[in-house]
């Protein structure tokens, strides 16, 4: 047990805590890691830095004749059997600031056939 070489106490570095263990003994031909001290950030000026209000859309897609979008936001969109296939709606969103975070398929959340949800984001003005 004693040729075992000791690790570093990074959580004490991460806070600032008092005394840190020694550090190890370098491993042949490379040299010690070395690092420099942090610095603890408060959680709210992390918070504050990347803080963002966000606005969200919900989009159902329905199959007719391809995938297109049938309800945004729970409304269902005029003349939506004519409007645009599923890769022209996403890159007209992006166009338009919207991000895709999520997709999902399961029930049905506006209309009996609209099984596929897209969820988009961006940031509020």
């Amino acid at each position: 047990m004693s040729d075992r070489k000791q690790t570093p106490d990074v959580l004490a570095d991460i806070l600032g805590a008092g005394a840190t263990a020694p550090a190890p003994e370098p491993t042949q031909g490379r040299p010690p890691r070395t690092s420099a001290p942090r610095r603890a950030v408060p959680s709210s000026a992390r918070a504050a830095e990347t803080a963002h209000l966000w606005e969200y859309l919900v989009v159902s897609c329905q199959n007719h004749h391809g995938w297109r979008p049938r309800f945004e936001g729970g409304v269902e969109v005029a003349g939506w059997t004519s409007g645009p296939l599923l890769h022209t709606y996403l890159e007209r969103r992006g166009r338009e600031g919207w991000e895709l975070v999520a997709a999902g398929a399961g029930r049905p959340m506006f209309g009996v056939m609209d099984c596929y949800q897209l969820f988009f984001k961006k940031p509020k003005d």
